[in-house]
């Protein structure tokens, strides 16, 4: 049965040391989030991972596998606790996947709790860039955002995976 483990990669290579490898036939998983840059007046979304610096990889013997792993570029180092492996169960990465959206991305607000007058950012659409605040949820997948737009303040619905919760 296959296991998935923690590995530290080198400082920003995460992306590199998944598809080395990968390359090496070991399936790679590195949870990826949405990320607001903004420098100026130039607002961007971007992706970055989860867990900045670390990756999952899944393999049926750790111990047969452990030279390659910690010897291929951008890995720094399988991580280890007094000389033991250890295993992240499959749950926790099932769990993980399952947060994504469409994208492959995770959307942090399914992992907060969103309550009113909450403030979030509009990531996609015509509103994308702007600040509003959470007024209610209408369904399982959309929500209403208040936002003060020319003067006025407007009660937008939008789906749930187009807003960050600041």
């Amino acid at each position: 049965m296959s296991n998935w483990f923690i590995v530290k990669t080198k400082k920003s290579k995460e992306f590199w040391a998944k598809y080395n490898l990968e390359r090496q036939n070991l399936e790679v998983y590195i949870p990826r989030i949405y990320k607001f840059n903004q420098i100026y007046n130039n607002k961007r979304v971007t992706t970055s991972p989860l867990f900045p610096g670390y990756l999952f990889v899944k393999s049926d013997s750790i111990e047969k596998n452990w030279m390659t792993i910690n010897n291929t570029l951008g890995v720094n180092s399988i991580i280890s606790f007094s000389n033991q492996i250890p295993k992240v169960p499959n749950k926790y990465i099932d769990n993980l996947m399952l947060l994504e959206d469409e994208n492959g991305l995770i959307s942090i607000i399914k992992l907060q709790k969103l309550v009113k007058g909450r403030i979030c950012k509009i990531l996609n659409g015509p509103f994308r860039g702007l600040d509003g605040v959470f007024d209610k949820v209408l369904s399982k997948t959309s929500i209403i955002l208040t936002l003060k737009f020319l003067g006025k303040d407007l009660n937008i619905k939008l789906p749930k995976n187009y807003i960050a919760v600041n």
